[in-house]
């Protein structure tokens, strides 16, 4: 038998990288590693619910949902309650928070579809615009307009990607080797 350290040791790990297993233990068959789970949370991270791990091992949650065992399939349900309810507060806060947002939206809608321009002016200063955004939603055109036509934009787009310090997945590597190599041409 096995004896697991208290969760108060876990206390002083300096990332979030003890959530993950923490929040799947939740679901545990054994009622008391669901306790000593929760409790570990609680005393790592009061705001766990909100966390980019949160977010990663809800697909995991959800297969839990499935469980045979009563108590692993309610515990994961309740779970991703918590969790959904939670980033749902914390989505609300923000919005009230941040009373720029919306202007934000229209003009990094209206900067995007200036990107589509027929006006090579108009595409480089649009992509330049929106590298000044602090926005995720701004990535996604600017990822896209490393592909245009004429070279200036790709540029402008790839200068923007990189302020915004954008770190390319697995699946964009090729449009990561583009922006390197339109960045050497600057």
């Amino acid at each position: 038998m096995s004896v697991r350290p208290p969760p108060t040791r876990l206390v002083n790990f300096p990332t979030r990288a003890p959530l993950a297993p923490l929040i799947l233990a939740l679901t545990d068959e054994n009622s008391s590693v669901r306790q000593a789970a929760k409790a570990a949370l609680r005393q790592i991270d009061r705001q766990w619910e909100i966390s980019e791990t949160a977010k990663l091992v809800i697909p995991k949650l959800e297969d839990r949902v499935k469980h045979k065992d009563y108590w692993v399939s309610q515990t994961a349900a309740d779970t991703l309650a918590k969790i959904n309810d939670m980033q749902q507060r914390h989505i609300e806060v923000a919005d009230q928070v941040d009373p720029e947002k919306q202007k934000r939206e229209l003009a990094i809608a209206m900067l995007t579809d200036t990107l589509r321009d027929m006006d090579r002016d108009l595409r480089q200063a649009a992509a330049e615009s929106l590298g000044r955004i602090a926005d995720i939603a701004v990535v996604g055109p600017l990822v896209s307009a490393l592909d245009d036509h004429d070279e200036w934009v790709g540029r402008a787009a790839a200068l923007a990607l990189n302020r915004l310090n954008w770190n390319p997945g697995p699946e964009d590597s090729s449009r990561a080797d583009k922006m390197k190599s339109l960045m050497l041409k600057v």
